[in-house]
C-alpha cells in the first residue's frame, strides 16, 4: 500500500485499505480511525552484517592462508632461514562447516474453530459478495457459536442484505459475547435505533460510552435519541460532554444549546449559542437562533441588534435578511420588515420559499396578491 493509503485496526494491528469500514481480519470497525502512514521497513537481520562493511563475498580461508604462508616465506628470506616445508593438510582450505543444529520442536496452536470461513467471509463482505459472505459467514457461526467476531461479521452481512430482523439477532450474540467490545455495543444501539427500539439503543449507548467515553459523534447519537424521547436535560448533558472534547465545534454549540432551550434553561441556551458564535462569528445559523431566543427572553431590541451585525459582516446573506423581517413584523415594524422580506426576495430569488416571502410583504403592504 502506499503511504498513507490504509488503515490500522486498533484491536488486531492488520492493515486495511482506507475505503474499508471494517478490519478485514477481526471485523472491528475503523470509523474514526485515521490514515496510517508507511514507513521504511526494517533492515532484515541478513542485510545487516557483512553488506554494511562492504562484505559482499563469503570469507575466503584460501586467502587467509596464502597471506599467511607469504608472510613466513618473507620472514624466512629476511632472516636467510630455508624451512623444510611440511605437509599440508589439504583441508585447512575449505571452508569451515558448522555442524547442523538439532532442529527445535515448534510449537503449533491448534487451528480455532471457523477461523478460515470467517476470514473468507469477511473478505468476501468487502469485496462485494454478499451472496458468497453469507454462505461463509454462517458456516462460521454454525462452526464456533461462542465466537464474537463471527457473529459481528454475520450481522453486517445480513444487515446489508435487507435482512435486518436476523441481523439485529447476531448483533446482540455478539454484543452478550463481548459486552467489553465499545463498537458491539455502539453498532447495537444504532440498528436498535433503526428498529424504533430507542430506549434499549439509549442503553446500548450509555454502556457504549461508558466503556470509550472520549467520542463525541456518539454523545451526538445518543442526545438525538434522548431528545426524540424528550428527554432533553439528559441530551444537554451529553452534548455538553461532547462540546467539552471538541470545543470548536459550532454544530455541538448549537445542539446544547437548543436542548437546554427546549428544557427550558433559557441563560443557558444564551450561553451556549454566544460561546458558539464566539467560535464562529460568521454563522448566520447561530446568529438567527440567538436572536430568536433573546426576543423570545423579551430581548427585541437585542435581538435585531444582532441580526443587524451579521449583516454589516455579511450584507449578502439572504438568510439574515430574511430572519430581521420575521422579527421585526413580530414587534409590529411593519414597514421595515417589508423592506427586509423585498430585499430577501432580490438576494435569493431561486430560493424555494422566495415567492411566500415577497407575497408576504405585499401583504403586509396592503397591495393585491395575485392569485395563481
Amino acid at each position: 500500500m502506499k503511504a498513507g493509503d490504509f488503515r490500522i485496526c486498533p484491536s488486531c494491528q492488520t492493515r486495511n485499505k482506507a475505503k474499508w469500514e471494517f478490519c478485514v481480519r477481526c471485523g472491528e470497525s475503523l470509523q474514526g480511525v485515521g490514515l496510517g502512514s508507511g514507513g521504511a521497513a526494517s533492515p532484515s537481520p541478513a542485510s545487516s552484517g557483512g553488506e554494511e562493511m562492504g562484505q559482499d563475498a563469503p570469507f575466503s580461508w584460501v586467502s587467509l592462508v596464502a597471506g599467511l604462508l607469504a608472510l613466513v616465506g618473507s620472514a624466512a628470506l629476511i632472516s636467510g632461514y630455508r624451512p623444510t616445508p611440511a605437509p599440508t593438510d589439504a583441508s585447512i582450505f575449505a571452508r569451515p562447516r558448522m555442524e547442523p543444529a538439532a532442529p527445535k520442536a515448534t510449537e503449533t496452536s491448534p487451528p480455532v474453530p471457523g477461523e478460515r470461513e470467517l476470514g473468507l467471509g469477511q473478505h468476501l463482505l468487502y469485496q462485494g459478495n454478499l451472496e458468497g459472505a453469507l454462505g461463509a459467514l454462517a458456516r462460521a457461526v454454525a462452526t464456533n457459536p461462542d465466537s464474537p467476531s463471527a457473529h459481528y461479521a454475520y450481522a453486517q452481512a445480513l444487515w446489508q442484505n435487507g435482512k435486518q430482523a436476523d441481523a439485529l439477532t447476531h448483533y446482540r450474540e455478539a454484543a452478550r459475547l463481548a459486552p467489553e467490545a465499545a463498537n458491539y455495543r455502539r453498532d447495537l444501539a444504532r440498528v436498535l435505533a433503526s428498529a424504533g427500539q430507542q430506549a434499549e439503543a439509549i442503553r446500548e449507548y450509555q454502556a457504549a460510552l461508558a466503556l470509550q467515553p472520549d467520542s463525541p459523534a456518539w454523545f451526538r447519537e445518543l442526545a438525538t435519541l434522548q431528545s426524540q424521547a424528550g428527554r432533553h436535560k439528559e441530551a444537554a448533558v451529553g452534548l455538553a460532554r461532547a462540546a467539552g472534547l471538541r470545543p470548536g465545534d459550532v454544530g455541538l454549540q448549537q445542539g446544547l444549546a437548543l436542548e437546554l432551550d427546549r428544557a427550558g434553561d433559557a441563560s443557558g441556551a444564551q450561553a451556549a449559542y454566544r460561546k458558539a458564535l464566539a467560535s464562529d462569528a460568521g454563522s448566520a445559523s447561530t446568529r438567527a437562533l440567538l436572536a430568536d431566543l433573546l426576543y423570545r427572553d423579551g430581548h427585541t431590541e437585542d435581538a435585531l441588534k444582532l441580526v443587524r451585525e451579521g449583516l454589516a459582516r455579511d450584507p449578502k446573506a439572504a438568510g439574515l435578511q430574511r430572519d430581521l423581517g420575521s422579527l421585526l413584523e413580530r414587534a409590529g415594524r411593519t414597514e421595515e420588515a417589508v423592506q427586509a422580506y423585498r430585499e430577501y426576495a432580490r438576494l435569493a430569488p431561486s430560493a424555494s420559499d422566495a415567492p411566500k416571502i415577497a407575497e408576504r410583504a405585499q401583504i403586509l403592504e396592503g397591495a393585491p396578491v395575485a392569485s395563481n
